[in-house]
């Protein structure tokens, strides 16, 4: 069984208060977009929940990491996720996903994600620790820095 790499979860509050966010933003976009919003902050709660409060699609914890340079800041936010993108916000239909598996979902749809994503787990290596050489050196610029301290 291959190990999956997870990143830190969030605070339950941080989380909590991100996904309370991501419900009024996906409420006010079905409001503007004439989309049926037939959720209550209760429903969302149990799906985030019955998912361990983490992403349906890739079990990624959310985090608040942030990227300054990004268009979209936090790509690991919850963000509601709606399976047939022709139904509304309607129970059976809504997944909490990570904001940036929501725009690869949005873009191109599951079949497309997934095959982006199986591919590039073949294609690349696993992630491994420090060369050699590598560590050698930090532990050098580690050891200089130890009389200033």
């Amino acid at each position: 069984m291959s190990e999956v790499l997870v990143a830190p979860a969030l605070d339950s509050t941080v989380s909590l208060a991100a996904l309370r966010a991501a419900f009024l933003s996906a409420r006010r976009r079905a409001a503007t977009g004439g989309l049926e919003f037939a959720l209550s902050y209760s429903d969302l709660l149990e799906i985030f929940e019955d998912k361990g409060g983490r992403c349906a699609i890739s079990g990624l914890a959310f985090t608040s990491d942030r990227i300054p340079a990004a268009f979209v800041k936090h790509p690991f936010a919850p963000s509601l996720d709606r399976i047939d993108c022709g139904r509304g916000y309607v129970a059976g239909n809504v997944r909490v996903v990570c904001i940036a598996v929501n725009f690869g979902l949005g873009q191109w749809g599951e079949e497309v994600f997934r095959t982006i994503a199986e591919a590039t787990v073949r294609y690349q290596p696993k992630p491994s620790a420090l060369y050699p050489k590598q560590l050698d050196e930090r532990i050098r610029a580690a050891e200089a820095l130890m009389p200033l301290l």
